[in-house]
C-alpha cells in the first residue's frame, strides 16, 4: 500500500495491478511468471515480488528474476507509457525487508 500511495503523490491516476502476467519470452524462451503488484505511474513501472518464505534475504539488486520480470512489465506497458524509470521491489514480510532497486533507461 505504501508503494501505490507514493504512486498517486506523482501521479493522478496510476495504473494498479495484482496478480499480473508478465511475459518475457523475447527473452526467454517460454518465459513468464506472474508479478505480485505491477504500477505505472508518470515514467516509472514498479514490479513488486512479495516473498513468504523464511530464512535467506533475497537481494534485488541485479536481481534475474526482478529484471526478467521488468523486462515482461515493460512488453505490456512500454507502447503505451513513456517510461523511463523501471523500479524492481523485493517485499519479505518475515524478515522485515523491503529493498528496492531502479534502472533508468534513456529513449
Amino acid at each position: 500500500m505504501e508503494q501505490i500511495e507514493l504512486a498517486r503523490q506523482s501521479c493522478k491516476g496510476p495504473v494498479v495491478l495484482f496478480e499480473q502476467h508478465l511475459d518475457y519470452s523475447a527473452y526467454v524462451p517460454e518465459g513468464f511468471e506472474t508479478g505480485d503488484l505491477v504500477i505505472v505511474a508518470d515514467g516509472a513501472l514498479t514490479v513488486i515480488d512479495l516473498k513468504y518464505g523464511k530464512g535467506v534475504a533475497v537481494e534485488v539488486e541485479r536481481n534475474p528474476q526482478m529484471m526478467l520480470y521488468g523486462l515482461g512489465a515493460l512488453e505490456l506497458f512500454d507502447a503505451i507509457y513513456d517510461i523511463d524509470t523501471v523500479r524492481m521491489t523485493i517485499y519479505q514480510p518475515r524478515l522485515e525487508s523491503v529493498s528496492t532497486w531502479e534502472m533508468l533507461f534513456l529513449n
